[in-house]
């Protein structure tokens, strides 16, 4: 099979091979998606039908709320909605147990709530009315005239509260023995209460005269309470089965509710197991799929190597032996092709044709061999020639080449030197006039400062005789409030002397007195505000003195560094007049230069002869060359 072939097919199966194995991973990703999704949503599900689902109910059962049991009912709706993600063997089932939980919810353990909060109510009421009746009796008895009986109703009161208390403590104490014993004696004292004769309190409410049109008599108000305390002792036993027995219901329906719920769990996590074993045999298949995706690719890929082998490396490595031995021994030997029409086949046999044509240039090339060496002997000759006015020149050159690298170096350094005092006069001459305005302006700046440091002290003048003016109106205010005081003063002592028409006066003439001592307290704390301003401004007066003396001195070192940066200019402009004497010498220094140049001219023309030659011998050699070019049939 030829290269060319082999090639094209390789790249056919290569591209079908990808496009396969692109496949298989946009499957396998795909799967894999689709099982992480699974995972996810089975997880969201078991949290909320766990943990949602389970603590909604358990909430509804506690507290009777039914905001608690809509919420169980949107997670169950939740749930369902989640359902269809996962495979139908396992929402089925589920799906069949959310719909009798969400039936129960409805209807038998809609009323559990309802039951929720306290179990004893009916008992606690029951109770409640026991000890309410009891004393609305003794307030029966105290509202009674004073009479034999009256006595007789405080003590059966007492005695049926306490026995109430004792059978509240029974009841928790959940001792039927003393329950009963304690309601025996309830009945007991019931029984008396009802035997004794009522004391004649009536409802004050009562209209005298509609009982008249009516004809009938006013009811004792002991008559309620006796019938009721008679009553309750009664009643209470049934209330007391009434409430086991909607406890027990209660128990049932939590339970069952309880079993539900756990049938739910136990059916969740059964699923999980059958989504992981689902998930676990498809991850399988995917795994298998990729492994035999990678096995075939390995296949394939020995195959390729041997048909690449046999078609291109083998015959490959035949051609770079011959090649070798070509090149390295000289040793002439033909390549044996088993397939010559491939295109390894075409190539040995144009290397076996290449053998043939190197053995007859060979020959030729053996011919001109004695040519060559006529050539060389002619050229080292010449060469000898050359090389020793070669040798003459390279001297002259060495000699020449060292004197003027002396004097560019000299005449470099004499260069940078001027070039550098010159620039240094021109910046210093340029600084200093620049130092010279900078020195007037600060002596303009020195003379207004001391203008307004001036300034500032006749202002800080004017400001203690200010705060002097003051302290003299201060003490006229100070002497206003002492006399008002020494007035007010005599106007309590007056006001007291007029007795009681007097008093609204001392009033007035305490305030005033008060008044006048605010005064005289805030005028103190004034007077002392400004006596510190006094000794600030004193300071700051002294201080601005100070700053006097310093703006003085300044304008002195102003008017000294002027007159310094104008002897400094002058001394700039001395070193540019130095500046300008060192390019004169500069000047001579490259008339040496042009010296040197015409020796270089003169070594220049030697040089120009010893190539001159050099030229004949290069123009000789190529003749020669090429007549060694065609002996040997390079051209």
């Amino acid at each position: 099979m030829r290269v060319s072939s082999f090639t094209r097919l390789l790249l056919v199966v290569l591209s079908a091979i990808s496009i396969a194995l692109a496949t298989v991973l946009l499957w396998a990703s795909q799967t894999i998606n689709t099982l992480n999704q699974q995972t996810v949503s089975y997880n969201q599900l078991k949290n909320t039908v766990v943990v949602d689902l389970a603590n909604s109910l358990q909430d509804y059962l506690t507290y009777g709320d039914n905001q608690y049991l809509t919420l169980a009912k949107s997670h169950i709706e939740s749930v369902e909605q989640k359902l269809t993600i996962l495979p139908a063997s396992i929402s089925s089932s589920l799906q069949a147990q959310l719909t009798q939980l969400q039936s129960g919810i409805d209807g038998k353990y809609l009323a559990l709530g309802k039951l929720s909060g306290n179990k004893n109510a009916l008992i606690d009421h029951a109770l409640n009315e026991m000890a309410d009746y009891a004393s609305a009796l003794s307030q029966y008895a105290q509202k009674a005239q004073s009479s034999s009986g009256q006595t007789r109703f405080y003590v059966l009161a007492n005695a049926y509260q306490t026995n109430v208390v004792q059978l509240v403590i029974a009841l928790k104490e959940n001792n039927l023995e003393s329950t009963n014993l304690v309601l025996k004696e309830l009945t007991r004292i019931a029984k008396e209460i009802e035997n004794l004769p009522l004391l004649g309190v009536f409802d004050p409410n009562i209209d005298e005269d509609e009982l008249m049109l009516t004809g009938d008599e006013p009811e004792d108000l002991g008559e309620e309470i006796q019938a009721e305390l008679v009553s309750l002792p009664n009643r209470l036993p049934k209330e007391l089965a009434n409430t086991k027995r909607l406890n027990e219901q209660r128990e049932l329906g939590i339970s069952s509710l309880r079993e539900e719920i756990s049938t739910l769990t136990n059916s969740i996590l059964i699923a999980e197991k059958q989504l992981r074993d689902e998930q676990t045999l498809i991850e399988k298949q995917v795994f298998y799929t990729l492994l035999a995706a990678v096995m075939g690719l390995f296949v394939i890929a020995a195959m390729v190597y041997f048909m690449q082998r046999k078609q291109v490396l083998t015959p490959v490595r035949a051609l770079r032996n011959a090649f070798s031995k070509l090149i390295e021994n000289d040793n002439l030997e033909h390549i044996h092709t088993d397939n010559p029409k491939t295109e390894m086949g075409e190539i040995a046999q144009y290397f076996n044709q290449l053998i043939e044509k190197q053995k007859l240039e060979a020959q030729e090339r053996a011919e001109t061999l004695q040519l060559v060496s006529d050539f060389l002997a002619n050229m080292s000759e010449q060469l000898k020639v050359m090389l020793t006015a070669s040798e003459q020149s390279i001297d002259e050159v060495v000699q020449s080449e060292s004197l003027l690298s002396q004097v560019t170096e000299i005449g470099e350094q004499v260069n940078d030197i001027n070039g550098t005092v010159k620039n240094n006069a021109e910046l210093t001459f340029s600084a200093m006039e620049t130092s010279v305005s900078q020195s007037e302006s600060m002596l303009v700046a020195s003379n207004k400062t001391q203008q307004q440091v001036q300034s500032g002290m006749d202002s800080m003048d004017q400001l203690l005789k200010g705060v002097s003016d003051v302290a003299s109106v201060l003490e006229v205010i100070n002497s206003i409030a002492e006399q008002t005081n020494l007035l007010a003063l005599n106007a309590a002592i007056e006001s007291a002397r007029a007795g009681e028409h007097g008093r609204g006066f001392a009033v007035v003439a305490d305030e005033v007195r008060q008044l006048a001592k605010q005064t005289q307290s805030s005028l103190q704390s004034i007077k002392q505000q400004l006596d510190g301003l006094t000794l600030s401004s004193q300071q700051v007066s002294q201080q601005m003195g100070e700053l006097a003396d310093n703006a003085s001195l300044q304008t002195k070192s102003a008017t000294q560094l002027k007159e310094t940066a104008s002897s400094v200019a002058d001394n700039a402009l001395s070193a540019s007049e130095v500046a300008n004497q060192a390019s004169s010498f500069a000047l001579e220094q490259s008339n040496y230069l042009n010296e040197f140049s015409r020796a270089m001219a003169q070594l220049k023309t030697r040089v120009q002869q010893s190539n001159t030659q050099v030229q004949g011998i290069q123009s000789d050699l190529e003749q020669k060359m090429v007549q060694i070019r065609h002996s040997l049939g390079l051209q």
